[in-house]
């Protein structure tokens, strides 16, 4: 799922996979994980994690803190697996809250998320590889100058994977926290 400690081998799993592959594990099988841990801790097992509640909530936070470190990646695949552990560890906080409204903002976290993630892959994959390699971060510079909606179509998304005010990733981060100064 990308949650910390066993969220550090991610990042280099994402590395040696292809744009395509990636795009796979950071949306649909992640989306699968979190369903089923929503579905495991609201359900038959909610018991069990009594116990280890409190330290499944250090492990959202340090994964939360671990995405800062997607600022310094040099590959776009090291970068969304940072951005991806960050905010899973969002998501597994409002599930951790035990309540209703922590499983329906988890949800629309995870929808805005999977989302915004499928927008920028979208844009990324639909690009022919003779044209645009995306493989590194530099890779992006000049691409608003040769094509322009691809350029902007590619900084809204980049924008929205950042948490940047007024896009739609900001709108789920927004309410999660807004839910967890509620909670806590």
């Amino acid at each position: 799922m990308g949650l910390a400690p066993f969220g550090f081998w991610v990042s280099d799993v994402y590395e040696g996979a292809s744009l395509s592959v990636t795009y796979f594990l950071s949306t649909y099988i992640k989306m699968v994980y979190v369903l089923f841990f929503i579905f495991i801790y609201a359900g038959p097992m909610s018991r069990l994690f009594i116990n280890i509640r409190y330290m499944l909530i250090v492990f959202a936070l340090v994964s939360m803190f671990f995405g800062i470190a997607s600022i310094y990646q040099e590959t776009v695949n090291r970068a969304v697996a940072y951005t991806s552990m960050s905010n899973i560890g969002l998501i597994v906080l409002m599930v951790l809250s035990g309540t209703v409204t922590g499983y329906y903002t988890a949800f629309v976290m995870l929808i805005v998320y999977v989302l915004t993630l499928c927008s920028f892959f979208v844009i990324i994959l639909s690009v022919p590889a003779h044209v645009y390699e995306f493989r590194r971060i530099v890779d992006f510079i000049g691409v608003v100058t040769q094509d322009k909606f691809l350029g902007v179509s590619l900084v809204i998304s980049v924008l929205s994977l950042a948490g940047f005010p007024t896009t739609l990733l900001f709108s789920g981060k927004f309410l999660v926290l807004n839910d967890l100064t509620n909670w806590y």
